[in-house]
């Protein structure tokens, strides 16, 4: 069995969903570990093991043309990289031609085809105001920390689409099309299409969807049955200007270049001073005497 690794641009940005979506084809297994699992999260922590290994290796060593510091480097890798796959592949009890691991954060992307580079990837992206507006309302983050995760996220796939090969998904499009977007990555991953049962799809429960919290604040994450009128897009379309301001600043031309309709807009001085209020408010926070102040007087 092949390893694939399906990364979101963020949470809240689908990528559960369409993992487990993924699932229920016959050829592609489920790891019984977490549903979640962060192995690229911390990749990096990998690499810079490697890198300290290799930096404490000798000079005076007798290497030859066979045998050099960087191909033992290469080799430590694939060993830990080895590692990490028999994690996963003695955690799959079904058959089929993948197992399929999950990150809901594109951390690390830049590392991933020189450690995993015989495995698949898929990467998943939503709207930067609809993702960071559901991350808003399940209490993941403050504006300002959601707009700057997404931002940051969508820069490194359009950076990476450069260098190496993924398919890469929208959010939007597998929820209004879920049958097309789905043969895409069949085809991508070199499975039959056949082999699903798409007319499943409609009866399929929502996972964690933001609309699912409870009256006591706490976030379900539970599986709960789709209603009728359950519509997961435009989630900040009613944005104020500030907002948008702001996401311009970070990540507009990400936005476009990942492909959604994010047109440039000129911006008043007070809008765009309400956007700068929140790096501001943000540095107050840090400040453990000027956040109690500020708090004591309102």
């Amino acid at each position: 069995m092949k390893p694939l690794f399906i990364l979101g641009i963020t949470p809240r940005c689908g990528s559960n969903y369409l993992a487990n979506l993924l699932h229920r084809h016959k050829e592609i297994a489920r790891c019984g570990i977490v549903g979640e699992d962060f192995l690229t999260y911390h990749l990096s922590k990998l690499t810079h093991f490697s890198e300290g290994v290799a930096g404490s290796w000798s000079e005076v060593w007798k290497w030859n043309e066979k045998i050099t510091p960087q191909s033992q480097k290469q080799r430590l890798n694939e060993a830990l990289r080895d590692g990490l796959y028999r994690y996963l592949s003695d955690a799959v009890t079904e058959e089929g031609k993948y197992y399929a691991t999950h990150t809901p954060y594109t951390h690390n992307l830049p590392l991933f085809k020189s450690f995993f580079s015989d495995a698949q990837l898929i990467v998943l992206v939503r709207s930067g105001l609809d993702a960071v507006e559901s991350g808003y309302i399940g209490d993941f983050w403050s504006y300002r920390k959601g707009i700057k995760l997404w931002s940051e996220s969508a820069r490194r796939i359009v950076q990476e689409q450069q260098h190496q090969s993924f398919l890469l998904l929208k959010y939007e499009d597998l929820v209004k099309n879920p049958e097309k977007e789905l043969t895409k990555a069949f085809e991508f991953l070199d499975l039959n299409p056949a082999n699903y049962d798409y007319e499943a799809l409609e009866q399929l429960p929502v996972y964690g969807s933001s609309t699912t919290k409870q009256k006591d604040g706490s976030f379900k994450w539970q599986r709960s049955t789709k209603s009728k009128d359950f519509n997961p897009l435009n989630r900040g379309a009613n944005w104020p200007p500030h907002l948008r301001y702001y996401l311009e600043k970070n990540g507009g031309a990400a936005m476009r270049a990942l492909g959604y309709d994010f047109p440039k807009k000129n911006y008043s001085s007070s809008q765009k001073l309400a956007a700068q209020k929140l790096d501001m408010n943000h540095k107050i926070a840090q400040v453990p005497v000027l956040s109690r102040v500020l708090k004591t007087k309102g």
